[in-house]
């Protein structure tokens, strides 16, 4: 039986649903933040006015360079 308090097996099951399914399939990442596993590659999600963002870590990072006058 599968523990749906651990935030990895649930992250694992999405991300193998959305791999046998091609589908978006959401979810918790294994440290519990939101995700969406698309064709089983993990990807952030939130809404702005309505519209679904779907970003991935590395998009996170150069919009926090950019944000926050970090970038060199």
């Amino acid at each position: 039986m599968i523990d749906l308090n651990d935030n990895a097996s649930i992250a694992e099951l999405a991300r193998q649903q959305s791999l046998e399914t091609g589908a978006k399939v959401y979810a918790v990442d294994a440290s519990g933040k939101d995700a969406v596993y698309i064709d089983g590659a993990l990807k952030r999600w939130a809404y702005l006015d309505d519209v679904e963002i779907i970003y991935d870590d590395a998009d996170a990072e150069r919009w926090e360079q950019n944000l926050h006058g970090t970038k060199h």
